[in-house]
């Protein structure tokens, strides 16, 4: 049962500067989102159980970044059923989460993609650095609609985990 933050919970960079080098696993991001982990209640994290993810990388990697994860953030094909954007490596291992099936999110059709901070929808972080260049990761705009961003640039933090 994969549960995953409503809204943006925070705000943060992917990295201290825009690159995608080491991808999710290397990402100061990464290790923002486990700050938050390790401030849920001891009851919710003995509940919380491993997730095996699969994350694209970027120019200056050679395979996709596999792991065994407590805390992490979407890809793009765990949100959009069509997902087929070239410049994300794992694009085809990875399955589109029940919640955005049954709001049949793809990427014409958006809108259930947004996220809000209080009540302003803003931009949030996808764990999958784009091949494309050696400089960002996906990202899912205000609209809902997904593209890429420099990984400097500090956008809305909304991580998923399982619980069983």
């Amino acid at each position: 049962f994969v549960l995953e933050f409503e809204d943006i919970i925070d705000s943060y960079s992917m990295n201290d500067v825009s690159d995608n080098g080491g991808g999710w696993p290397a990402s100061a991001a990464k290790a923002f989102v486990y700050k938050i982990y390790n401030s849920f209640p001891t009851d919710l994290k003995s509940g919380v159980i491993d997730t095996y993810t699969v994350s694209g990388y970027g120019k200056s990697d050679t395979s996709n970044f596999t792991r065994t994860e407590k805390i992490y953030l979407l890809a793009p094909g765990e949100i959009y059923k069509n997902w087929s954007n070239s410049g994300d490596t794992a694009r085809t291992l990875t399955r589109q989460l029940d919640y955005y099936n049954q709001k049949n999110v793809t990427t014409t059709s958006y809108s259930n993609a947004i996220k809000k901070r209080n009540t302003t929808a803003i931009e949030w972080w996808h764990r999958t650095a784009t091949n494309e260049d050696g400089n960002s990761f996906f990202i899912t705009y205000s609209n809902g609609s997904s593209d890429i961003e420099y990984a400097i640039e500090v956008l809305g933090i909304s991580p998923a985990f399982r619980i069983g």
